[in-house]
């Protein structure tokens, strides 16, 4: 899908193919093009849905928490804890490398 869309704004001019493909995931403020990652907006609707349900005080709300603890194979409580797991992984990595740069800027001075 995401090629789709950069295929699509290549060929109406407002972005050249050889240019840096980053840059439409950038905010609008920082210079990119604003537009969001299908995957990054799936999951977000995924976690957000879940804790939504999670959540839920009144009678349909409840009865959908039922519904999805007794799934076994594609429940939504799952595949929103996965991706909890997998944004935490990644963040615990991106602290990791900033910690690295941090330190390899202070061992230069």
């Amino acid at each position: 899908m995401d090629r789709n869309t950069r295929k699509l704004v290549a060929i109406e001019g407002i972005h050249h193919l050889k240019v840096d493909v980053n840059r439409f995931y950038i905010k609008r403020q920082d210079g990119g093009h604003g537009l969001v990652k299908l995957a990054s907006a799936y999951n977000a609707d995924i976690v957000g849905l879940s804790e939504y349900i999670k959540q839920g005080q009144d009678r349909l709300t409840k009865f959908v928490q039922d519904y999805e603890t007794g799934k076994t194979k594609y429940s939504l409580k799952k595949a929103a804890n996965l991706t909890n797991q997998e944004y935490i992984t990644q963040e615990t990595a991106t602290q990791n490398i900033e910690n690295q740069l941090s330190s390899a800027l202070k061992m230069r001075r």
